[in-house]
């Protein structure tokens, strides 16, 4: 997974990570993977692939088979931004 964290000024914690957007995708590729193949991926993270782009290593579709999609694209992800205190 892709995941950054960092440490605001205020003292809450960032954590960053890319998922898959089914939305960007359609944009970018439109017509390359089914709908089952979409609703499956839509919002999984990707993981950094050895070449720098980006894949997703493992997904199931709905009928059970286990499926990898490589190379998925910066572009075709989003940046998921969470925040987080510290609890003590």
């Amino acid at each position: 997974m892709n995941v950054s964290i960092a440490q605001c000024a205020a003292g809450s914690w960032v954590i960053s990570m890319l998922r898959f957007s089914t939305k960007l995708w359609q944009q970018n590729h439109r017509g390359l993977l089914s709908k089952s193949h979409l609703v499956a991926l839509d919002g999984l993270p990707v993981s950094k692939a050895d070449d720098g782009d980006y894949q997703i290593d493992e997904y199931t579709t709905a009928d059970g088979q286990k499926w990898m999609l490589y190379p998925i694209f910066e572009e075709d992800c989003v940046n998921d931004i969470s925040l987080f205190d510290e609890i003590d």
